[in-house]
């Protein structure tokens, strides 16, 4: 009697984000406008994917703001505000300082 020995062997490919037409492995960041990415894979019932997810917004300046956090620069306060739908925006808000009166 012959015993046929099958032997799978699973290869583990690695997941990847692309946006336009530009491959990133898990864990990479970029930038993209006026907003920071970062690939990051996930697993869920047993199935492994990735998404893209914005971490922060950059100002006119490349200045990195977290989502979530306001910062300011010289005259310009900034917000990176992240949505409930996953939709990140950045708002700016110029400071006028008056002048002082003697």
């Amino acid at each position: 009697m012959r015993v046929l020995y099958v032997f799978v062997t699973v290869i583990a490919v690695a997941s990847s984000c692309v946006e336009n037409g530009k491959v990133f492995r898990d864990g990479d960041v970029w930038s993209t406008g006026q907003f920071l990415k970062k690939c990051i894979e996930r697993t869920s019932n047993m199935h492994m994917y990735t998404e893209v997810k914005i971490i922060a917004c950059l100002t006119p300046s490349n200045e990195v703001i977290k989502v979530g956090e306001e910062q300011r620069f010289g005259n310009t306060n900034y917000r990176c505000i992240g949505n409930s739908d996953g939709s990140v925006k950045l708002h700016s808000r110029t400071i006028t300082v008056s002048p002082y009166r003697y």
